[in-house]
């Protein structure tokens, strides 16, 4: 396993990468990163199967972020800030949120502290001890280490990561994010601030700049094709498919059953235990459901599943799904109703509501809670708009029905045709008669929206870069240059970032 390095005092600037180039096929791009900024050290994660690179100092391992396993928060007596702690409190709620992704987490396969603390439990104490570590600790690594800038693999969404962005911008240190994200999977986005997602034109003047300072190289001669096929309604369809059979096969189950540690007695109870609950909730959500007919002038909005990015960074004004559910519904116009059902996806992830969820979900004026399997083109033609928050499959459908797509939240559909984006909270009961006038007037093209997708696919692909850095495509041999096109490219946008921000 890689191990956290000791700590040095060299004065050097620094650069702190949140995982970026763990894939074995981009193991070249420190080393590249290296090479265009030599007078700057590089900090890292140490990741399972990826060997330790002589440009990258580790300062923590993979297992040990979940549960914040930092030897140093013993051995250094580290504490949280005071006036730290002032700054990042406005995101505290949020950041205690996120902690349902690490008691989601299979504990046994990350590393426990070895200094004196409680085992970690889903509790408001729980939470708070390791958030209030992940803080002491993320924060000694930028004083420490002369951290100047944070380069994100992703959107900080899985908690260790969401942290470390929440102090470097208490810090005020700068932060640079990718984003992958559907229909364009193996396209990124780069923005610095969350609240810049979906602005293109932050995108293209970055890389128009990484162009203009170094040789970028030119796309592979199929993205403009591939793009495109990704927007029509045959993918949007193929990747709701692939969520409602989202699921492990047994051979999987009993592999991951007996992999070390196994605690298989644990594994079954808990496996059993999900069973039972998913079970309970499915039943709690079935004696609410309304039986009656689809009313004339409705909305549909589908749920997201629990515990994802979606809820928990993009739907960041919401402190709960209940809450964004009684927005709309209060924002409603008088004559329309709202039509809610569960996430295609949530069922095969084995995530049940909270008990009363279902309950005061339809007891909300104007909502009615419909079953899963009503055909949802049916529903979307009928419909006067789909409410979505960020992103899913089903707006993509929508959109290619010439369907008004109402987004909530932080979301990259800015520009998107047919969709209406509410950046301000209190413009959408506005937004919504908007849209409820346009479906009532308008007549509807899917033809005309397909024509307006594949234009909005050409701009996305000139404000993004080629490539994945969380997977590696398994068809390389269409596109030989695939490695080398993202270690080159991503590695001089970085650079070029850096210099403009840092110098």
């Amino acid at each position: 396993m890689n191990q956290p390095q000791q700590t040095s005092r060299d004065s050097r600037p620094s650069i702190f990468l949140a995982k970026l180039g763990t894939q074995p096929e981009l193991a070249g791009l420190v080393p590249r990163l290296a090479e265009l900024l030599p007078e700057t050290r590089l900090l890292g994660i140490g990741v399972k199967g990826v060997d330790d690179s002589p440009h990258l100092k580790i300062v923590a391992h993979e297992r040990q972020v979940v549960l914040g396993a930092f030897d140093p928060w013993w051995s250094d007596q580290l504490f949280v800030d005071p006036d730290l702690y002032v700054k990042i409190q406005p995101r505290e709620s949020q950041l205690l949120r996120m902690v349902e992704r690490v008691a989601r987490h299979d504990v046994f396969q990350v590393d426990t502290p070895s200094f004196p603390t409680e085992p970690f439990s889903d509790s408001f104490d729980g939470r708070s001890q390791l958030l209030l570590r992940q803080i002491a600790y993320w924060d000694w690594v930028i004083r420490t280490e002369n951290v100047s800038a944070v380069v994100s693999q992703n959107l900080p969404h899985n908690f260790w990561d969401a942290v470390l962005h929440a102090v470097a911008e208490a810090r005020e240190i700068p932060y640079l994010y990718f984003h992958e994200v559907r229909p364009f999977l193996s396209s990124l986005y780069v923005y610095e601030r969350l609240e810049e997602m979906g602005n293109l034109d932050k995108c293209s003047e970055l890389i128009r700049a990484a162009a203009t300072r170094y040789s970028m190289m030119p796309d592979w001669v199929g993205r403009k094709e591939f793009m495109r096929q990704q927007v029509k309604e045959s993918s949007a369809l193929l990747h709701r498919a692939a969520g409602r059979r989202q699921t492990f096969s047994l051979a999987r189950r009993v592999r991951l059953l007996i992999t070390p540690p196994r605690y298989i007695a644990f594994k079954l109870r808990r496996a059993a235990r999900r069973r039972l609950q998913d079970a309970r909730s499915r039943r709690r959500e079935d004696r609410v459901v309304q039986s009656s007919s689809v009313p004339a002038r409705y909305f549909l909005l589908e749920l997201q599943i629990q515990g994802n990015a979606t809820n928990l960074v993009k739907g960041f004004m919401y402190g709960e799904t209940r809450e964004m559910v009684a927005h709309v519904a209060h924002s409603l116009p008088e004559d329309c109703v709202l039509l809610v059902r569960e996430s295609s996806r949530q069922g095969s992830r084995k995530q049940p509501r909270r008990e009363a969820f279902w309950r005061q979900l339809s007891a909300l004026p104007k909502v009615q809670v419909i079953v899963d399997e009503l055909n949802s083109r049916e529903l979307l033609q009928k419909s006067l708009g789909l409410i979505e928050l960020g992103y899913s499959s089903l707006a993509l459908e929508a959109i290619n029905l010439d369907v008004p797509v109402v987004v909530l939240g932080l979301t990259h559909l800015h520009g998107a045709p047919n969709s209406f984006v509410v950046t301000q909270s209190s413009s959408l009961p506005d937004v919504l008669r908007t849209v409820r006038d346009k479906s009532l007037n308008d007549v509807r093209s899917p033809e005309t929206a397909q024509i307006a997708l594949e234009k909005w696919a050409d701009t996305s692909r000139a404000a993004t870069i080629q490539g994945s850095l969380t997977s590696t495509p398994k068809n390389l041999d269409k596109d030989p240059e695939y490695c080398e096109r993202i270690v080159n490219n991503v590695a001089q946008l970085v650079a070029t970032w850096y210099r403009s921000r840092v110098g």
